[in-house]
C-alpha cells in the first residue's frame, strides 16, 4: 500500500485538472457490473485533490518563491562582476585577471553550493509533506478496503477505466479531508 507521490506532479496534476477535460471529446463508456472482490484506488488523486495536498502545493509555491528571491540579489552580482570583468579583461595585467576571474570562479560554485542546498531544502520539505499525507492515507485505506470486501486493491492508473463502483478514490479523499484538512510545509534545517 506505500507509493511515493511527488510535489512536482501533484502541482502538475493540479494544473491538468485546471485546464480543459480530454473526457468532454471522448465518448461515454458504460462499463459492465462491478466485479466483487477487486477494488481500485488512484493514490495519486487522492494526494492531488485532498485538500491537504493542494495546502502542501500552495506552501510549497510559497517557499520556493522566496527562496528564489533570497538568491536572486546574490546571482544578479555574479553577473555584473562577470560583466565587469570582461570589459576590464583587455585593460588588465594577466595575473590581476586571473586572479579576478579565480575569485569570481569560486563565488560561482559557493553559489552553486547555495543554490543545491536551497533545492535540497525544498526537495525534504515536499518529502516531508507528502509522506504526512501518504501515511494518513495509509491509515485510511486498509479499512475501507475491508468494509468494501476488496480481495485486490489495484492502482486505478494502471487501468484504462472501470466501473466507477470499484473504486475506493473518492471515499478516501473523503476521510482524508475530513482527518487532514492541511499539512504544514516547512523547510528543514540546512545541512552544514
Amino acid at each position: 500500500m506505500r507509493g511515493r507521490v511527488s510535489i512536482t506532479v501533484l502541482a502538475a496534476a493540479m494544473a491538468a485538472a485546471a485546464g480543459p477535460a480530454l473526457s468532454q471529446t471522448a465518448p461515454a463508456v458504460t462499463w459492465g457490473p462491478p466485479i466483487a472482490g477487486v477494488c481500485l484506488f488512484g493514490r495519486e488523486q487522492a494526494v492531488t485533490t485532498s485538500t491537504a495536498g493542494a495546502s502542501a502545493i500552495r506552501q510549497l509555491q510559497t517557499l520556493t518563491q522566496t527562496s528564489t528571491a533570497s538568491l536572486g540579489p546574490e546571482q544578479n552580482a555574479i553577473k555584473a562582476e562577470e560583466q565587469t570583468l570582461r570589459g576590464q579583461a583587455a585593460t588588465l595585467a594577466p595575473a590581476t585577471l586571473q586572479q579576478r576571474a579565480a575569485a569570481l570562479n569560486q563565488r560561482v560554485q559557493n553559489f552553486q553550493q547555495t543554490v543545491k542546498a536551497k533545492n535540497k531544502q525544498l526537495g525534504d520539505a515536499q518529502a516531508a509533506a507528502v509522506g504526512k499525507i501518504e501515511a494518513e492515507i495509509n491509515t485510511i485505506l486498509p479499512p475501507l478496503a475491508t468494509s468494501h470486501r476488496c480481495s485486490v486493491v489495484f492502482e486505478r492508473g494502471t487501468s484504462y477505466g472501470s466501473n466507477p463502483a470499484m473504486d475506493l478514490t473518492p471515499e478516501v479523499i473523503t476521510q482524508l479531508n475530513s482527518r487532514m484538512p492541511n499539512v504544514t510545509v516547512s523547510l528543514p534545517a540546512a545541512a552544514r
